[in-house]
C-alpha cells in the first residue's frame, strides 16, 4: 500500500490483521480517523484467521515514511504482530479522544 490517501473512517482507517502477511505501508496519508490511523492485528476471531499464519494477527508488516494526523485514538497499533516494523512516519493532532 503505497502513496494513497486514507482517510474518513469511523474506526481506524486501516488493518493488516487475521493472518496479514508481508505487507508494506509506505509514503501514505491517514487522516480524519475515528479510533486510530493504522494498526497490524486487532481482535480477530480464529475462525477468520489464514493457513498458515495462525498463531499472530499480522506478521513482517512494514509501517514507514507515513504521515498519520487527526485521529481520535492512537497514530498506530500493534495488537498480536510479530515483526512488525514501524518507523520514519509522523504523526501529529493523535489521541484527540484517548492515547493523548
Amino acid at each position: 500500500v503505497i502513496q494513497n490517501r486514507i482517510h474518513n473512517a469511523g474506526d481506524w482507517c486501516a488493518y493488516a490483521k487475521g493472518g496479514s502477511a508481508y505487507l508494506r505501508y509506505e509514503g501514505n496519508r491517514f487522516y480524519n480517523c475515528g479510533t486510530g490511523g493504522f494498526t497490524a492485528g486487532q481482535g480477530t476471531g480464529f475462525e477468520y484467521m489464514q493457513f498458515p499464519w495462525l498463531q499472530y494477527e499480522a506478521y513482517d508488516i512494514k509501517f514507514f515514511n507515513n504521515i498519520v494526523h487527526h485521529t481520535d485514538g492512537a497514530a498506530v497499533g500493534i495488537n498480536g504482530g510479530y515483526n512488525i516494523l514501524v518507523s520514519y512516519n509522523t504523526f501529529y493532532h493523535v489521541g484527540r479522544r484517548s492515547h493523548g
